[in-house]
């Protein structure tokens, strides 16, 4: 315990610092994370490589009491405490309390692949479109990449730059080709051909990436064909596939195909549509929702949303895979409601 607490007792520190700069409170709320952390792991039985993980949801959680005016000593007491429901948690579509991304310590990355293989024109206006929605649904640093700028290597560095420094949501969006190879991985921006493939971001690389990142939810959204193939476990239910997490960090992948299907660049059914056929209804379930008043939406009402929305035009069916220990919802904030209105309306909600 000693060593690990070494191990990870600078970036819980700088974390803390960079919420509350003074080193005599920072340190008074470390040993409070460090102790309900051990607490924690003695009673889940939880493994001693899930340490990082519960270190920054605990200090992010710390930071956010000590603001709120509870003292350190509260503060211990506080991370022992399931958080209660939220004031109006029900305007989401469930009874359970939504957890959404906190502004400052998120970050998404955007792509648009489409200088290579065939031109996909919708790939590009898709990709800076959903940018821009990221960027009101509760992560406005969100980095775009498209056209030449797409490369394997860019969107790489971006993703590693976002992994350091988002600590609570970090999204990935990518549009564009998608093939596997023979064993059945996922190539972002691969054309199907073998040299297309070795020119392609090897889906594994990015999953890697995503896993070791410091964020406590990732969310992957891939516009391309055979994305299917990202899904751990794929199956071709149509309900979500949802595994129960061993740690704290939550995951999810919403795919446009299944592992064989073909992702549209434009949707029959609107051509005048510049966005492909899968961003198409993701922005009309994000911006075009009828009677629907609700502030927010949690990513598996999301997905089944899409799903009627595609089946409506006969268009490939997207698939959901979810792997989380809490069944708290993650939630994104519709754009045009903020963040901050959401919290005034909902004093009971713990960001």
């Amino acid at each position: 315990m000693d060593l690990l607490k070494r191990q990870f007792g600078m970036s819980v520190y700088r974390y803390l610092y960079s919420r509350v700069p003074d080193n005599s409170i920072c340190a008074d709320l470390g040993e409070a994370v460090f102790s309900s952390a051990v607490r924690q792991i003695r009673r889940t039985n939880r493994a001693e490589d899930g340490w990082g993980e519960l270190l920054v949801r605990l200090s992010r959680r710390a930071a956010n009491r000590h603001q709120r005016g509870t003292t350190p000593a509260g503060v211990e007491a506080a991370l022992e405490q399931p958080r209660s429901p939220a004031v109006g948690a029900s305007s989401c579509g469930t009874s359970a309390q939504p957890t959404y991304p906190d502004p400052e310590q998120s970050r998404a990355v955007v792509v648009g692949a489409s200088s290579r293989g065939a031109p996909l024109p919708g790939v590009e206006a898709s990709a800076l479109e959903l940018a821009e929605q990221f960027s009101h649904l509760g992560v406005p640093h969100t980095v775009a990449l498209t056209g030449d700028e797409a490369t394997p290597q860019a969107t790489m560095a971006a993703l590693k730059t976002a992994a350091t420094q988002a600590t609570d949501t970090l999204i990935f969006y990518f549009a564009g080709h998608g093939a596997t190879d023979h064993r059945g991985d996922l190539y972002l921006g691969g054309t199907g051909e073998a040299a297309g493939l070795h020119e392609g971001l090897p889906y594994s690389r990015v999953s890697d990436l995503l896993r070791k990142s410091c964020a406590s939810r990732t969310l992957v959204i891939l516009d391309t064909c055979a994305s299917g193939s990202a899904l751990p476990h794929f199956t071709d239910a149509p309900e979500v596939e949802q595994t129960p997490s061993l740690s704290p960090k939550e995951e999810y992948i919403l795919a446009a195909t299944g592992r064989d299907g073909w992702a549209l660049d434009r949707d029959p059914a609107n051509p005048g549509s510049p966005y492909t056929a899968f961003a198409t209804a993701l922005l009309h379930v994000l911006n075009d929702r009828g009677d629907d008043t609700s502030l927010c939406i949690n990513v598996p009402t999301l997905h089944r949303s899409l799903a009627h929305r595609l089946a409506q035009g006969a268009l490939p069916k997207p698939h959901l895979f979810a792997r989380n220990s809490s069944p708290q919802p993650f939630t994104l904030v519709f754009p045009g409601k903020s963040t901050d209105h959401f919290l005034s309306s909902n004093p009971g909600v713990d960001p």
